[in-house]
């Protein structure tokens, strides 16, 4: 979008990244939306969680654009908000299936997983997300 058209649309800085904001909200609500979705159907949690993280990551642009996303919350405070949301969601959706305590781990093994591949490009080995998917999810 050239420059001009970006301060006819929002005349100061803080106009922008409000748009911002809600436009990353509203992509953050239909993503838990559709993990939710494919959580409920599914019969083995660990299958369904790699397939959520490799279908994902399979678009990379978008994946690498809410990845950048989430880690700016680190130095604006404004975007907290969001990650929190993020990962409470998540949080939420495997705690429904196991307890608080496996729904962190396994979130922390997502966000980890997530970077990892982002950062080197390495193809995720889906058998053995699978692995370990089951051994944190085992009661």
């Amino acid at each position: 979008m050239p420059l001009g058209a970006t301060t006819y649309y929002f005349p100061h800085l803080a106009d922008l990244v409000a748009a911002g904001l809600a436009q990353a909200h509203t992509f953050g609500e239909a993503l838990i939306a559709e993990w939710a979705a494919h959580l409920e159907e599914a019969t083995e949690l660990s299958r369904a969680l790699t397939r959520l993280v490799t279908d994902y990551l399979a678009d990379r642009p978008r994946a690498l654009m809410e990845s950048e996303l989430y880690l700016a919350a680190a130095r604006e405070p404004a975007l907290r908000d969001l990650a929190r949301r993020w990962i409470g969601g998540l949080q939420d959706l495997v705690a429904a299936r196991t307890d608080s305590d496996t729904a962190y781990a396994v979130i922390a093994l997502v966000d980890g997983v997530i970077t990892q591949h982002l950062a080197t490009g390495v193809q995720i080995d889906a058998p053995r997300l699978e692995a370990a998917f089951t051994r944190l999810c085992r009661r």
